[in-house]
């Protein structure tokens, strides 16, 4: 008998003739993630599946963890495989049935080798009728304690599980290319860097920083912060720590308090864009959700986002603190996010920030500011750490 995973796919049984580039790069990703911890196993792709051979049962903890953090599936089991001989299944069952209080159950079969089975309907009465032969158990097709999935292979193998672990669904990672998480240390930003790693874009991270914050704790819980988020990526992508105080120091230089963070947070944006130029990333990502904070009314989030040329996603908008909170218990990052750090825009907010900014009067107080970009690529070129993610284990 050997033990493997069935890993099933999530929505890529629905890209029809482009499911092949999504499943590539999935199976590219599960590989990349085995070799890294230098797992040894067989890995095979069939039409709405993976399975995964492992050299060794000690692997297996270590496996179940990595498919926790592979995106684009749906749930996997671990299976137990026997040759084509019936009687042999049917001893696993009986195993199973003796070593659990089950009362209730079903049969789910699939044939795939018609001469095991003719139908997928024929083996499932069979081994439900076994079932009832042995056992006390009374079928319940729909409020069961066990469900036996069975499988009747095209390697005239017979394969069954009974528990599914569900997964994180979604795309493959790297499917709609690369993209850039603004990542202030807070809750929301990391949550919405792991949508859009939902939805195949693998997501490296910028972070804007004071003198005094570079080396500390900040630093540390951003680092954090993007190592764990990236081991969602199907590739390690990068973490940009940058020193924004100049940038700062000359915003605050002007009168119109009110607009500090406004301007701030544009000009974030325009550092991304050079950051884009050479890194080639498609999309900038924010956790911004409307009404939360003075910057993310509808017109400052607006005003904001005119400040580049390339689409800001805000995955979070209009999602509420609870659910946010929720999705950052379930990725591991809301104890790093509650960590003690200092996020420039906190830190920056003037006592009376202007709710509804008009575009013009930002572009005719950024006259004043006119030096800026090459104070950008100043810091771009000086003041600009760059963090390879992934190149350390972390928690």
């Amino acid at each position: 008998m050997n033990k493997l995973f069935l890993v099933k796919y999530s929505e890529l049984t629905l890209k029809g003739k482009n499911r092949r580039q999504f499943t590539v790069v999935l199976l590219d990703n599960l590989k990349r993630k085995f070799k890294k911890n230098k797992i040894n196993a067989i890995i095979k792709g069939e039409f709405d599946r993976i399975l995964i051979t492992p050299d060794s049962s000690s692997e297996f903890p270590l496996i179940e963890d990595l498919l926790q953090e592979l995106i684009g599936i749906s749930w996997y089991a671990i299976i137990n495989e026997v040759e084509g001989n019936l009687d042999s299944l049917k001893q696993i069952i009986k195993q199973i049935i003796d070593e659990n209080n089950y009362k209730t159950f079903r049969v789910t079969g699939k044939s795939y080798n018609k001469n095991l089975f003719s139908s997928s309907d024929n083996f499932t009465r069979t081994i439900a009728d076994y079932i009832l032969s042995i056992s006390k158990l009374k079928v319940n097709l729909t409020n069961y304690d066990v469900d036996f999935n069975v499988l009747a292979t095209a390697k005239k193998t017979y394969q069954i599980f009974t528990t599914k672990v569900k997964t994180k669904p979604g795309l493959p990672p790297g499917v709609n290319g690369k993209g850039l998480t603004l990542l202030s240390g807070g809750i929301d930003s990391p949550v919405a860097a792991y949508q859009l790693i939902q939805r195949g874009v693998n997501s490296s991270f910028v972070s804007f920083l004071t003198t005094s914050s570079l080396g500390g704790k900040t630093e540390e819980k951003i680092n954090l912060l993007a190592q764990r988020i990236n081991k969602f990526n199907g590739t390690d992508q990068k973490l940009f720590i940058v020193d924004f105080q100049k940038v700062q120091r000359e915003i605050a230089s002007l009168e119109e308090e009110e607009y500090r963070t406004i301007l701030l947070r544009r000009y974030f944006l325009r550092f991304a864009e050079l950051l884009s130029k050479k890194h080639e990333y498609k999309i900038f990502i924010t956790g911004d959700v409307i009404g939360q904070v003075a910057s993310q009314t509808t017109a400052s989030i607006s005003v904001i986002g005119q400040a580049t040329s390339k689409f800001v996603a805000h995955p979070l908008i209009g999602t509420n603190k609870e659910d946010i909170i929720t999705k950052a218990k379930f990725i591991k990052t809301l104890d790093i996010s509650n960590m003690e750090g200092n996020d420039m825009c906190a830190v920056f907010s003037p006592k009376k920030p202007h709710l509804y900014p008009k575009l013009d009067d930002v572009l005719e107080l950024e006259k004043e500011l006119m030096f800026m970009d090459d104070v950008l690529k100043d810091i771009l070129k000086n003041e600009t750490k760059i963090i390879r993610l992934g190149e350390k284990d972390d928690n």
